[in-house]
């Protein structure tokens, strides 16, 4: 989660918890969902990214390599935007 204040010290991320929506993005083989929370305090994201082989079937939330998520989200975004 992040907090009100951080999202409210940047312009590109203020109109994201000002306004109460949720936000979905889908790409190839990932996808974010963002939503504030918490009255408006704090700031959820939830990343989907494919499983990893070595995954027990039977967890489903884990916490993630912030690098690994900027990769993942990185190359689908050039090939989404057709900087390829």
């Amino acid at each position: 989660m992040i907090p009100r204040s951080v999202m409210l010290s940047s312009p590109l991320t203020t109109p994201f918890i000002e306004e109460h929506h949720v936000n979905v993005w889908m790409g190839a083989n990932v996808s974010l969902v963002a939503y504030p929370i918490a009255k408006g305090e704090q700031y959820n994201l939830v990343l989907g990214v494919p499983r990893s082989e070595s995954m027990p079937k039977d967890i489903f939330n884990v916490n993630g390599d912030v690098a690994e998520m900027r990769r993942l989200y990185a190359e689908t975004l050039m090939v989404t935007t057709g900087q390829v």
